[in-house]
């Protein structure tokens, strides 16, 4: 169970690491800005920055879904930590700044949808994600299909956050171009998946 759990996050840590690289790549750095000395050492250092808070925020969630998933395969009680992973859930919006109830809700819907997709794997027999997702979804339209829902409750998550900020425009810019680039990259893993 916990090599399962291990390849499970791992490759969601490498996916969130994909997205924040390739949203910070497609907002290239001012040339000119290179011909200061120090400048590309201090670019460097704020986009591994920014791709490491990234992928932080991205996986907070996930690994509270992990928690309630193993708790509940393991046999213990699905309500047991149901307080525990809201209050996680507040903490983790509470420190990005984030925390209101329409937030929380999107949240804990996006926690919910991960919980149930990560019980799944962790249910089925196999040496990879890849085997794991092709054992408990079969078809390439039943994985899609539940990337669509993640989907749109990662989107209503983001509008939760966009009118808890009242819908700033670079937050928006930021938050559209990070769902276009983790769209992308779940159709090309679903390519190699299946």
């Amino acid at each position: 169970m916990k090599k399962k759990m291990g390849f499970i996050l791992a490759s969601e840590e490498y996916f969130g690491s994909r997205t924040a690289l390739g949203s910070l790549v497609r907002c290239p750095v001012n040339p000119w800005l290179q011909m200061i000395p120090g400048m590309f050492i201090y670019e460097a250092y704020k986009r591994s920055r920014e791709r490491r808070l990234f992928a932080q925020h991205f996986m907070h969630p996930r690994r509270i879904a992990m928690k309630l998933a193993e708790h509940r395969v393991t046999g213990g009680d699905p309500d047991e930590l149901a307080d525990e992973a809201h209050e996680r859930i507040r903490k983790w919006l509470s420190s990005a700044g984030a925390y209101d109830d329409t937030v929380f809700e999107a949240a804990s819907a996006v926690v919910d949808s991960l919980r149930i997709h990560y019980e799944k794997l962790l249910r089925v027999q196999g040496a990879s994600y890849a085997d794991l997702v092709i054992a408990v979804y079969e078809t390439r339209e039943r994985y899609e299909a539940y990337l669509h829902e993640l989907a749109r409750l990662e989107d209503a998550l983001d509008r939760a956050v966009l009118a808890k900020f009242e819908y700033d425009e670079t937050l928006r810019e930021e938050l559209f171009l990070k769902q276009k680039v983790k769209e992308d990259l779940r159709v090309k893993d679903t390519n190699s998946i299946f």
